[in-house]
């Protein structure tokens, strides 16, 4: 029996293009409009920023069930000198 994986490149691509934009502390903006379009693009209900630039994105169940909520820093440490990466 196969499975369908035919999204599973949709998802390397997408981690891949996450990990290229730079997002050191307090400079998070360019991939927080990244990840708020693709949420937009994707199956949210809503998508929003809040005052503080922090990102939310809703589901609206179909049930009355318990929330869930996911919670994620989208800053990085510095990356240091890229020369010295085994893997640039």
């Amino acid at each position: 029996m196969s499975r369908d994986l035919s999204w599973w490149n949709d998802v390397v691509n997408t981690c891949q293009e996450i990990v290229r934009i730079p997002s050191p502390s307090c400079s998070e903006g360019d991939l927080a409009n990244f990840l708020e379009a693709k949420m937009k693009e994707s199956y949210y209900d809503d998508v929003w920023k809040d005052k503080t630039g922090n990102l939310i994105g809703k589901f609206e169940g179909k049930e009355k069930l318990p929330s869930i909520g996911f919670s994620a820093h989208l800053d990085h440490v510095s990356p240091g000198n890229k020369s010295d990466w085994e893997f640039p």
